[in-house]
């Protein structure tokens, strides 16, 4: 019987780099990659891991010292191992992006599988395959230093890699709580040359969350104050997300890069936005268990919208009705915002809520539709555009907000019943 395949602690700390980024970000976005070959020998052509999402990238590289020795490491022995391997792990992360150009010019793009589907067979594992095109020159390196004198050791500052600390990787992830908020955490920190030794990025985190003046009066902040690690808000949003691929791996899109469009823009909303959004979830599915029928709203994502929708689901309702009112509400919302001054190529994702209560199969589900640009507008009968925005309201892109549809008391009832307003639903 052959002997089990033991890691050593270097193995064992790249897969806990990725999947810390997998679990507390998303996983469809922490991607790894075969080695390839080049000339007669195989290369590591995805460094440690890569992150990808909403059109950034960067490449992770993580280097480990052993704990038995890095405790014994004398003071000029520890800033020697760190300066060696730091830069080490840097000239690594320009190596794989080089090779990831060369690659992409030779016609043959680098194939990355995302942590989610490492768990399947290689033949599905393959339908869910990413190959990492376009320009990644730009990308940053992060490399993760792993020894247990780190704090305090100064590496200096480059413009295109971050240094930290795998504790700090671990802190910094537990509050963004995102892919695509990462790879924008990054960019900022190396745009703003803010330089901090080895075990402080807390501190720079909170001064250039500080430093992020919001759009408007009403927008929040992009990433949570420092003492945030995490609250019922970011597991429900992150629950949404996590259900738009369920755990048996299959997914009712014909090709992954729809289904990584919708999860991408739900990561693409700022940290702070989705706990708010994900709480609203919570407290709208608490009410419905209370007997409210429906509760819905809008929420703009920088010049996309998120239209959301929980609604209760009884043993006399039909949940394909249901999923086919919201996708009517979705396609209404993603027209009135065009209407009201939108981009023309803006996006609007309808995410609903099902709070099913048939005895074994209660729960909630989740339904998707994401609409995209002008071409996605779907003319729509008046007497029907009446009823949805009789019930669910006119929403104003230039106002951000939603206002009521007035009727006068002889025109006809939204409901569609036939009668004047006055003797129906206006009584």
């Amino acid at each position: 019987m052959a002997s089990p395949i033991t890691k050593d602690h270097g193995t064992i700390l790249e897969d806990n780099v990725r999947q810390v980024a997998a679990r507390l970000g998303v996983a469809d976005f922490v991607f790894t990659a075969e080695e390839v070959t080049k000339g007669t020998a195989l290369r590591e052509a995805g460094g440690d891991g890569l992150l990808i999402s909403n059109g950034l990238g960067a490449v992770l590289q993580v280097k480990s010292r052993e704990p038995a020795a890095a405790l014994t490491d004398e003071v000029s022995r520890v800033e020697s191992w760190l300066g060696k391997n730091a830069f080490r792990a840097r000239d690594q992360g320009r190596g794989t992006k080089r090779e990831l150009k060369r690659l992409y010019d030779l016609g043959n793009p680098l194939k990355a599988y995302p942590i989610r589907a490492m768990h399947l067979p290689d033949s599905k594992r393959e339908r869910y395959v990413h190959y990492v095109s376009g320009d990644t020159s730009d990308w940053p390196t992060i490399v993760v230093l792993d020894h247990i004198q780190a704090i305090g050791v100064d590496l200096g500052f480059e413009d295109d890699t971050l240094w930290i600390t795998y504790d700090d990787w671990c802190a910094l992830q537990l509050r963004v709580r995102s892919t695509t908020g990462i790879l924008r955490y990054v960019r900022r920190v190396l745009l703003s040359k803010l330089h901090v030794p080895l075990g402080k990025e807390l501190e720079r985190y909170t001064t250039l969350r500080e430093a992020f003046v919001p759009n408007s009066p009403t927008a929040v902040p992009e990433f949570p104050d420092v003492t945030y690690v995490g609250d019922i808000g970011a597991e429900i949003f992150h629950e949404i997300i996590d259900k738009v691929w369920h755990d048996d791996g299959v997914i009712p899109w014909s090709n992954p890069e729809q289904y990584r469009a919708i999860v991408e823009f739900l990561d693409n909303v700022p940290p702070s936005l989705q706990t708010i959004v994900g709480s609203w979830f919570f407290k709208k599915r608490s009410e419905l268990a209370s007997g409210q029928a429906r509760s819905s709203g809008i929420v703009q994502v920088n010049n996309n919208r998120l239209v959301y929708l929980c609604t209760n689901i009884t043993s006399d309702s039909d949940a394909r009705e249901w999923q086919a009112q919201f996708s009517a509400l979705t396609i209404l919302r993603h027209t009135q915002a065009i209407e009201s001054g939108a981009l023309t190529d803006s996006m609007t994702l309808g995410v609903a809520a099902l709070v099913e209560t048939r005895g074994s199969k209660s729960g909630v589900s989740y339904i998707y539709v994401l609409l995209r640009g002008s071409d996605a507008l779907v003319p729509i009968p008046t007497d029907i555009r009446r009823f949805y925005e009789y019930n669910y309201g006119i929403y104003s892109n230039q106002k951000r907000a939603i206002s009521e549809l007035r009727v006068t008391r002889n025109e006809l009832c939204p409901c569609m019943s036939g009668k004047k307003y006055k003797k129906c639903c206006g009584n």
